[in-house]
């Protein structure tokens, strides 16, 4: 079936265009899958490799649940892997999960381009284009880490799957709601993570409220069945013990002043958008430029800017949970807030490039735009992936050594691996420290009396 052209594009331009923005797409999806698969496990990676070696994926749970979190559903499927796949192939891991950021970045795609057009082409090598910039610094953590790959992007795809459900739900009343479906995936999604709560709950408020008396019967009862769906994820998430366990290892955790909660707010609101500055100041160009066009078309009501603005909304109340123990705050703690931004500026934007003239030219800004990005990407990645296959190696003869079964039960020092890690990265090595806990759970994973790097090594 041949895809229709972007309204206002000539079916010639419009097709050049496409090809533009799948070709920045296709550069980018290769940087990444190709840096994914020269990864190597870090440092959680061992220790949930030797909680589940331990005492299997019932007693990791256990564990996961009184001391650390309530997060069950990511929490079984890290388990899972780390019980199926064994340190040295966790690479294919890391791999799979470079693909579920793809998946992320079509979500993003077809809903802020729901028409099946070649702008969708376009939209999608834009937003990998912006993404893969704007999150560089925590790609490593968020994306290749299998551990924390696995923690953030499983909520990230569920949250952008409940959103499509809903905006289908809320504009097309005639479809089935299948009830069961969307309450399993709103207790998923309300379980996954505290971060993506706040985006859910605000955008169905903001997005359902005024159109609440306009809704069928059907809708509104969906629409309350997801959001007590999400209540219930959320309630077995939030009274986990593990939870006030791992607040209270830091301070000013559950500390309810509101002096002190702005204070922290604006600090970690900070650290985030500086995080994703690129992201930021393309959300706020988009949203500007979609805001004029709707204005002077006198269009502003047939946008979708209460959608753009409840995902901008709920992208900043993502850092509320946070507040909980604003000292364990990490930079990929925004990754969430800087997502539904710009998806709250493309949401503003691309609507108006369907209606009147310019679209040709601005779906080519938005393709020379997407393949500047992947040029830039394609160069990182390129040093990066160097980087990272030297160090890989070294781990690999490391773990060579250490699996020998003549090192069995004694204490083992080894060389740091060197050069040091590219952003890209997530890579905490052992110390020369041999209680560090890290080092603890590289020798229980290798059966070691203990290991720790040469002291006279140590130094770069």
């Amino acid at each position: 079936m041949t895809k229709a052209p972007a309204e206002g594009v000539p079916a010639q331009q419009s097709a050049v265009i496409a090809a533009a923005g799948a070709g920045a797409a296709l550069v980018i999806a290769a940087s990444l899958l190709a840096f994914a698969a020269v990864n190597w496990p870090s440092a959680d990676d061992f220790c949930n490799t030797v909680l589940v070696k331990e005492g299997g994926i019932s007693g990791a749970m256990h564990w996961l649940y009184t001391q650390w979190s309530g997060r069950l559903l990511t929490g079984i499927a890290l388990y899972s892997t780390f019980a199926t796949v064994d340190i040295p192939s966790l690479r294919d891991v890391s791999v799979l999960l470079a693909a579920l950021f793809l998946l992320c970045v079509w979500q993003v795609s077809t809903f802020v381009a729901p028409r099946d057009t070649p702008a969708r082409l376009v939209v999608a090598g834009f937003t990998v284009a912006a993404l893969t910039l704007g999150l560089y610094g925590v790609l490593g953590q968020a994306v290749f880490w299998p551990t924390g790959g696995i923690v953030y992007l499983i909520p990230l795809v569920l949250l952008l799957h409940w959103l499509h459900g809903m905006r289908n739900l809320l504009d097309d009343g005639t479809r089935s709601t299948h009830a069961l479906y969307w309450l399993a995936i709103s207790i998923a999604l309300g379980n996954s993570i505290e971060l993506v709560i706040p985006v859910a709950i605000v955008y169905a408020v903001v997005v359902t409220w005024p159109r609440w008396r306009s809704l069928s019967p059907a809708q509104r009862r969906s629409v309350v069945l997801r959001v007590i769906g999400i209540a219930l994820g959320a309630s077995v998430l939030v009274s986990a013990p593990g939870n006030f366990l791992r607040g209270n290892a830091t301070p000013n955790s559950f500390d309810l002043s509101p002096a002190l909660l702005l204070r922290e707010y604006a600090r970690l609101l900070a650290t985030a958008l500086r995080t994703g500055g690129i992201i930021v100041v393309l959300a706020m160009i988009l949203a500007s430029i979609g805001l004029v066009l709707a204005s002077r078309r006198r269009m502003l009501a047939e946008t979708r800017w209460r959608e753009s603005l409840a995902l901008a909304l709920g992208g900043l109340a993502t850092l509320v949970p946070v507040l909980a123990a604003p000292a364990q705050f990490a930079p990929r703690n925004g990754l969430y807030l800087l997502v539904c931004l710009l998806v709250a500026g493309l949401l503003m934007f691309v609507p108006q490039l369907e209606r009147g003239r310019g679209a040709s030219f601005a779906y080519a800004c938005l393709a020379a735009a997407a393949m500047a990005g992947a040029l830039i990407v394609a160069e990182r990645m390129v040093k990066d992936f160097e980087l990272a296959s030297l160090r890989r190696d070294q781990h690999i003869a490391r773990d060579s050594l250490l699996r020998d079964p003549g090192n069995r039960g004694r204490a083992i020092v080894v060389k740091p691996i060197r050069p040091y890690p590219p952003a890209t990265l997530h890579a905490i090595d052992i110390t020369p420290d041999r209680g560090q806990i890290v080092n603890q759970c590289v020798a229980r994973y290798y059966d070691l009396a203990s290991v720790e790097l040469a002291r006279d090594a140590a130094a770069p």
